[in-house]
């Protein structure tokens, strides 16, 4: 995009302020992920209450199905191994698999957090980063849980090619998102026990294969939203795909270009600086000034005007 993004015709500046107010309605975004916490942390509490905890397929939210499915693997694994290896590269191509690695990675914060404030009495406010992690880490899941729902409903309801095609496209995407976050915050699978040391380039390298899936589509992806030009009001994004040709019309018509003052600034302030000639009758010019305005072809151009 270079330079043109910061014209007013690139339409970022409108976007940006149309957008922004969408993602701040209810309040900062720290208000709500301390809000998202508290919901997390409550649910946790009521199920380390119950001696019984509520067994797969049971209906149930899904924070409190994938936070009760951790902590029946922590209770059952006594000599605490890691709770989800990763045997090979080609489990990171596992949409199911990924599901869980990212609803056991935001579970084990939730509880390691739930064990600093109720067991080592960590205050609230010492504990708002630490919100802030699993409220991330909750989001995350549950976008990949429904991206990945969508995915496998998609596939198996297509019917024609095409549907297949687009199922396919839309896992690569699925998985690119699954693999980058976790590059992204490899610190929390770490820690969590969901990937050693020794795997972790693994997912460095998944992301580059993944990209380079995606980028075969990218372009398809970006227009299959269809947002039409009256809604992106931007010259640059036009679905005509004819941006400089656009850009150029709309500088010509624009009012401000025509206005004799802003032209008059030119004539007052710009061009005696620029003219050589006037420099040289006054005397008002070092050896440098001379070099640059005789050696610069564009100044040389402006001064005769």
């Amino acid at each position: 995009m270079g330079g043109h993004g910061y014209s007013s015709f690139s339409g970022l500046g409108d976007f940006y302020l149309d957008s922004l107010p969408n993602v701040t309605w209810e309040g900062d975004n720290y208000i709500l992920s301390q809000q998202v916490a508290r919901y997390l942390l409550k649910t946790a509490r009521s199920l380390a209450g119950n001696s019984t905890l509520p067994s797969a397929g049971v209906a149930t939210t899904i924070t409190a199905q994938y936070l009760g499915e951790y902590l029946r693997m922590v209770r059952a694994n006594v000599n605490k191994q890691p709770l989800l290896p990763l045997g090979s590269p080609s489990e990171l191509e596992d949409l199911n698999k990924l599901v869980s690695v990212f609803g056991r990675r935001s579970a084990y914060l939730v509880w390691r957090l739930l064990d600093r404030m109720d067991n080592h009495h960590q205050t609230w406010n010492d504990s708002l980063v630490a919100m802030c992690a699993i409220s991330r880490a909750h989001s995350q899941y549950i976008v990949l849980f429904n991206f990945v729902k969508a995915c496998q409903q998609l596939q198996s309801t297509a019917t024609t090619p095409q549907q297949h095609a687009m199922s396919t496209v839309l896992e690569s995407l699925c998985c690119l998102f699954a693999v980058h976050t976790m590059e992204r915050y490899l610190a929390d699978f770490l820690e969590a026990g969901l990937v050693t040391a020794e795997q972790a380039p693994w997912i460095r390298q998944a992301t580059l294969i993944q990209l380079t899936t995606v980028r075969q589509d990218a372009i398809t992806l970006c227009d299959a939203w269809a947002l039409p030009d009256y809604c992106l009001h931007s010259l640059l994004g036009r679905s005509d795909g004819q941006p400089y040709a656009s850009l150029t019309a709309a500088a010509e018509s624009e009012p401000i270009n025509h206005l004799s003052p802003a032209l008059g600034g030119y004539e007052s302030v710009l061009k005696p600086l620029m003219n050589y000639e006037r420099w040289r009758e006054t005397g008002q010019y070092s050896k440098l000034n001379q070099y640059r305005v005789t050696s610069n072809p564009v100044i040389q151009g402006l001064s005769k005007l």
